[in-house]
């Protein structure tokens, strides 16, 4: 499930980072820079290298591009096991929520 995200980088990266459930702090010590550097960057505030960019794509296991904006926003879940993943997943809710057993065909 791809979703065209029209944010700034650092949007896309605080999203990535929530969703792995990292904080700024730990983010910053992983790529050797400040905790401010991180929220700004993510707020819009601050402005980052190419090469920052490229490691903390590294540590969010995200291709550069993705963050930088050259390609379409895709959850981790998403990349890890691709669009049937919430379909299935969507429909396991919905059947749930109609009172749908869900069990062995």
């Amino acid at each position: 499930m791809q979703e065209a995200v029209k944010d700034h980088p650092g949007a896309r990266v605080r999203r990535v980072r929530r969703m792995l459930e990292i904080t700024p702090t730990e983010l910053a010590a992983k790529v050797g820079v400040s905790t401010g550097h991180i929220t700004g960057f993510e707020s819009g505030t601050r402005t980052i290298s190419g090469s920052l960019l490229a490691r903390i794509a590294d540590e969010l296991d995200v291709p550069v591009e993705e963050l930088s904006g050259d390609e379409p926003f895709q959850s981790p879940v998403d990349r890890a096991y691709g669009d049937g993943f919430h379909a299935g997943y969507e429909q396991a809710l919905a059947d749930a929520a109609n009172g749908t057993e869900i069990g062995n065909d």
